[in-house]
């Protein structure tokens, strides 16, 4: 849509100011850059769906557009930053309070975001998040907790933490491909329902057509006789 335009082009904008440059700053300019571009493709795509009437008159709950297009992609984006911070913690073997107030910071906003995911599809109707869905979504929820709760003992616990950053890698790396895994079955669900609605709406469409020149024909016929 034109209202969309401006947001793409400054993505796009920043992109190409930033990937000339982006192995000669600092680890934590490159962090501060990435976190703000990723923050523009999330707004972009909240105010799409906000401007696509996909928050009302919709065939998808209010609750479901939130998982879709709110909640998985912040959850996805949170773990994204769990991963680089703690990686580099791992690496190093050591952490600034700083770091450590980031990932104390994020790790509520995982929580929070996984708290509120399960109470959205709990409310969904089946139809739209039926079982397989729904048991998707409780392993994704067992990885989201099995990687808080390492964070929690083996990066928070000491500023000098003795962990494997290859394989505390893997593991964020893991439960984010699972966040992406349920993001795609959620947008196919969503997509499905409103594919159906819209078929709907065109039958009814063309059986109301039928019906106006049914009468217009049987309109014409009584009309005929008496011309006459």
């Amino acid at each position: 849509m034109p209202a969309h335009r401006d947001g793409f082009e400054a993505i796009e904008s920043r992109w190409r100011s930033l990937s000339p440059t982006v192995l000669q700053g600092t680890r934590e300019q490159s962090f501060d850059n990435h976190c703000q571009l990723i923050a523009a493709v999330l707004d972009l795509m909240r105010d799409i769906a906000e401007r696509s009437q996909l928050h009302r008159d919709s065939a998808c709950p209010f609750g479901f557009v939130e998982i879709v297009w709110h909640l998985l992609p912040d959850t996805a984006e949170a773990i994204g930053q769990t991963r680089a911070i703690g990686t580099g913690i791992a690496a190093a073997g050591r952490s600034l309070s700083t770091e450590r107030i980031k990932l104390g910071y994020l790790l509520t906003r995982i929580r929070n975001a996984a708290e509120r995911l399960e109470s959205g599809i709990a409310r969904t109707p089946s139809a739209m998040a039926g079982a397989e869905f729904r048991h998707s979504f409780g392993e994704v929820r067992q990885r989201i907790d099995s990687l808080v709760g390492d964070i929690e003992q083996q990066l928070l616990a000491s500023e000098r933490p003795a962990i494997d950053p290859a394989g505390f890698f893997e593991h964020a790396t893991q439960t984010l491909n699972g966040v992406f895994d349920l993001y795609d079955r959620a947008e196919a669900a969503a997509n499905r329902e409103l594919q159906t609605r819209l078929a709907g709406a065109a039958r009814l469409g063309r059986q109301s057509l039928a019906t106006l020149l049914l009468g217009v024909t049987t309109a014409a016929a009584g009309i005929l006789p008496l011309a006459l």
